[in-house]
């Protein structure tokens, strides 16, 4: 759009241009109380005895309705209880409860246009057996914060009679292209014999994290490639806790508007729900008893998903076998569930005008205008080690892991010139079975720290972390002579970009002292004419304003530009 006019001293010419910028509109968050039970008769399972671990295995939340002055959520949390089971032989039970929460936020704003964002976290579990039933009661907390994409209207040049001086620059926006997501379901079959395990008579549960390996961008898409790492739990025909791998490899292509050679693509690779399930025919050396009346598999209540920076595992009970139906099979057939999300960030320059003087009686409108310049990107990995003591089985030291959950989290995040240092912690639950034949339950953490050479950071700058697990690994072990501990580690890559964010004054509009502008469109373009009797700087000019900078980043570390959205 072209404004032009005339001054005392001669013709003017103001050409503009619309710059996207994001806006805050609100924020609010609240505590409410949540339940959910598990009847564990239903899943063929004996009734809990004492809980001894209890954590967040996924939550989630959506909108559900609101009004201009707030908004209506509700969401579910899958929760993990590690139970002993009642009598003498006190059976280790893991079992999953999803517990549904509801609530609403009163803040003006909320339900206004634009991107909403809830942010769910559990702060407080308490886990109650209750006959049969376990019965887990939750905290949570959910943040919403409200923002929306406005278009400001600046003057990107200014010409006019001799003696005008302008001071160009320039803005820069990082934009989000139209994010996509993609859902994959992968599965295979495992031969328990072919690797040396017992055969399955029952499922207990399943767990497993995803692995993007490359994500190559192409025009007008995304070529993926990975792999689905899953672990089954079974007991056996003899009765211990079995542990079956599977690794599941995934590609496939995820349209993706803006994509292209070289473009800079966020993606992000979480595995929703992992399960698996018995195959026949069965052993026929196994031993075998009269099944139960109608002797069929039933599905048990499962968790679906992990979010968040906390290694995106997920957990579901499986299948089970009605009680007395304990034929063992030779084959189990696993799967997995994979979301991936990606968008594309785009860098767009637009020329503004800083400042116009050298006029008598000239005045200038402005505002403050957000400029945001990705200063750099690097990766790393970091492996944390750590050795875990079981505790709680009396005199039984391990004889075997069985499986291995590790959830890596950002602490901290420091930039300086040249490199940025971040810091986090991964937290370990093995489950291993003792040399009297007991199943215990270790857990522990371990610290890890990274420092990436990153030319262009520095102190002031606004970092974005991505934590992703890559792997877990675990063995017996002994150190220093010592009773034999539970050896494990966990392989985490990094994925850090640092963010120069600014605000510039930029101009918006210029009049002359004892007349202003307004604008009537001849022929295809804003042509402006002087009004007398308007009075103030800026009269009929865009209205000034700023946009407010930083959010809130992973695990509470330092903030992000409002405009990557």
């Amino acid at each position: 759009m072209a404004l032009s006019g005339a001054g005392p001293s001669g013709p003017w010419l103001v050409r503009t241009v619309a710059v996207p910028q994001e806006e805050e509109v609100s924020r609010a968050e609240a505590r409410v109380a949540a339940r959910g039970a598990v009847d564990l008769a239903s899943l063929a399972l004996p009734p809990p005895g004492r809980v001894v671990d209890v954590w967040t295995a996924w939550i989630s939340a959506s909108r559900r309705g609101g009004r201009q002055n707030g908004v209506e959520f509700e969401g579910r949390a899958g929760v993990i209880a590690a139970c002993r089971g009642p009598g003498p032989d006190r059976p280790l039970l893991l079992i999953p409860v999803e517990v549904p929460f509801e609530g609403r936020l009163d803040q003006d704003g909320l339900g206004s246009e634009g991107e909403l964002e809830l942010e769910p976290e559990v702060e407080a579990l308490d886990p109650r057996p209750a006959g049969s039933s376990l019965e887990v009661s939750a905290l949570v907390r959910v943040a919403a914060r409200r923002t929306r994409t406005a278009l400001a209207a600046v003057a990107a040049e200014v010409t006019g009679p001799a003696g005008l001086r302008v001071t160009p620059g320039h803005v820069f926006c990082l934009e989000v292209l139209h994010p996509a997501v993609l859902s994959l379901e992968v599965s295979g079959e495992e031969s328990l014999s072919a690797r040396g395990r017992p055969p399955c008579s029952s499922v207990v549960g399943a767990w497993g994290h995803a692995v993007l390996a490359r994500a190559s961008p192409q025009p007008g898409r995304l070529r993926l490639a990975g792999r689905a790492e899953v672990w089954a739990v079974y007991s056996g025909p003899e009765g211990p806790l079995c542990l079956a791998s599977a690794t599941l490899p995934f590609s496939g292509v995820l349209p993706l508007e803006g994509a292209e050679a070289g473009a800079r693509v966020e993606v992000t690779c979480a595995l929703e729900r992992a399960w698996a399930c018995t195959s026949g025919p069965p052993r026929r050396d196994a031993p075998r008893q009269a099944p139960a009346k109608g002797g069929r598999a039933r599905s048990a209540t499962g968790l679906r998903r992990g979010a968040g920076a906390s290694g995106r595992h997920a957990v579901d009970a499986g299948v089970r076998q009605d009680p007395g139906y304990s034929e063992a099979y030779d084959r189990l057939i696993v799967g997995a569930s994979v979301a991936i999300s990606a968008r594309v960030l785009r860098e767009r320059s637009f020329p503004v005008v800083l400042d116009v003087a050298g006029l008598p009686g000239l005045q200038v409108a402005r505002r403050g205008l957000q400029s945001v310049v990705v200063a750099a990107e690097g990766e790393a990995w970091a492996v944390v080690r750590r050795s875990l003591q079981p505790a709680g089985l009396a005199g039984a030291a391990p004889r075997r892991l069985i499986w291995c959950r590790a959830t890596p989290s950002l602490s901290a995040v420091e930039l300086m010139e040249g490199r940025a240092a971040v810091v986090g912690q991964v937290e370990f639950r093995a489950l291993f079975e003792g040399e009297d034949g007991e199943v215990g339950l270790a857990t522990g953490s371990g610290g890890w720290e990274a420092v990436l050479e990153l030319d262009g950071a520095g102190p002031g700058m606004y970092p974005r972390v991505l934590v992703e697990l890559q792997g877990v690994e675990w063995r017996l072990g002994r150190g220093g002579g010592g009773p034999p501990g539970l050896e494990v580690a966990a392989v985490v890559r990094l994925q850090v970009r640092v963010a120069a964010v600014q605000t510039l004054e930029v101009v918006t509009g210029v009049v002359w002292a004892g007349g202003a502008t307004e604008a009537r469109r001849e022929g295809g373009s804003d042509h402006v004419q002087p009004r007398a009797g308007a009075r103030g700087a800026g009269a009929g000019l865009p209205r000034a304003g700023a946009s407010g900078i930083g959010r809130p980043g992973p695990s509470g570390g330092p903030g992000r530009p409002l405009a990557e959205g």
